[in-house]
């Protein structure tokens, strides 16, 4: 497999259906390959030498019905399959370490606010090489815009860049977002110093987009409050929501407590990005 190739996990449900057709987009507008994949869950199959011929069988078959759902959407993009089986989260770890992009569905298990969207979004985003999309089942097609949260770590840095070259690539408007956390976030009275600091971020960011791209559309904001709350909202009505896996932790661990809150919290088709692999030590 190439680093020109998109990898979609797929299980038949509507939140991999629109995964699905998200990734075949995508491949389609970046002249990607598309790679489905379907892991067979041992934890639940119980498999010790692999999967039997039925459970075989019916992997194919559900390859074959998604195949046809990822060529209606974009008739264009060469499509392959593969079904493995094993940990479905280390199976697109390290099955696909040069992939150009991973992409899920995301599972919603709890309610509206502080819900759940599956651990596995999080162990994936937090251990994958190649950047992550967790898309959610979300059908309203009016979006418009790449929302990148702006921090001065080398994550967030891949992650401006990220964007930049997402926003380029499918004609959008890129939008810069800079969070001051409030008192209660930051669990101590504010410096005076944090808006002053913030403005300075965000210039710089905008001249890195300028020496990138200098022609895409920019705009900026700086938000106040909780920064994973903030993200959320700006992003609303975006297309996409771009974060360093550890965005804005001064002592990053293997999945930022910003980027973690915004994947429980997901409304809108968010890739997470770092600047180098997360190591496998984490399992």
């Amino acid at each position: 497999m190439d680093d020109n190739t998109i990898v979609v996990g797929v299980d038949g449900s509507q939140p991999s259906h629109a995964a699905l057709r998200w990734a075949a987009a995508r491949a389609e507008r970046s002249r990607s390959r598309l790679l489905i994949v379907h892991v067979l869950d041992g934890s639940r199959t119980g498999v010790g030498d692999g999967p039997d011929d039925s459970a075989l069988r019916d992997a194919r078959a559900l390859l074959e019905t998604e195949r046809g759902i990822a060529a209606s959407a974009a008739p264009g993009v060469t499509i392959d399959t593969d079904v493995t089986d094993g940990d479905p989260v280390w199976s697109l770890v390290d099955g696909y370490p040069a992939a150009r992009q991973i992409v899920v569905g995301s599972h919603k298990t709890g309610f509206l606010r502080g819900a759940s969207f599956g651990s596995r979004s999080l162990q994936l985003a937090a251990a994958a090489a190649a950047p992550v999309v967790v898309v959610p089942p979300t059908g309203d097609p009016v979006r418009a815009g790449v929302v990148v949260g702006v921090d001065e770590s080398p994550d967030g840095r891949t992650a401006l860049e990220f964007g930049v070259r997402h926003a380029r690539a499918e004609a959008q408007e890129l939008i810069l977002v800079r969070c001051v956390p409030s008192t209660r976030t930051l669990g101590r009275f504010r410096s005076g110093t944090e808006d002053a600091d913030a403005s300075a971020a965000v210039a710089r960011a905008r001249r890195r987009v300028a020496d990138l791209d200098p022609d895409l559309r920019v705009r900026s904001r700086i938000v106040h409050g909780d920064p994973a709350q903030a993200l959320i909202r700006a992003s609303t009505r975006a297309a996409l929501l771009v974060v360093g896996r550890s965005q804005g932790d001064a002592h990053p661990s293997s999945i930022g407590r910003v980027t973690h809150d915004v994947l429980l919290n997901l409304g809108v088709a968010t890739v997470v990005v770092g600047a180098v692999p997360s190591p496998s030590a984490l399992r």
